[in-house]
């Protein structure tokens, strides 16, 4: 999609420090079902003027693998429309209750 866009700077994030360190060279991949993947990536490489590979932890990338669990319990059809999404950051810890039974008896 970034070369459709035509965006000459790229900066990727990964939480695969392996992944990440095959991908800058510092370690070579060995996986035979890795490396038909490592020599396309070196060609799309080749199509950014500049372009960065950097770890981040899944600690720091909680948001977004909960916006990739939402994505991917979507259901996309061509006229797909869907509202904003309003996100509220908590700064302390949200808790939940359990309850086995309503007040009402219900």
């Amino acid at each position: 999609m970034a070369i459709d866009m035509k965006i000459t700077k790229l900066k990727v994030f990964g939480d695969s420090t392996l992944i990440i360190l095959q991908t800058v060279d510092e370690w070579k991949t060995r996986d035979a079902k890795l490396i038909p993947y490592h020599d396309y990536l070196e060609e799309l490489v080749t199509e950014f003027n500049e372009i960065s590979f950097d770890y981040l932890s899944r600690y720091h990338n909680q948001f977004d693998d909960a916006l990739a669990t939402l994505s991917s319990m979507l259901q996309v059809t061509n006229r797909l429309e869907i509202e904003p999404l309003k996100i509220e950051v908590l700064t302390r810890p949200a808790y939940c209750m359990a309850l086995i039974e309503e007040p009402d008896g219900k």
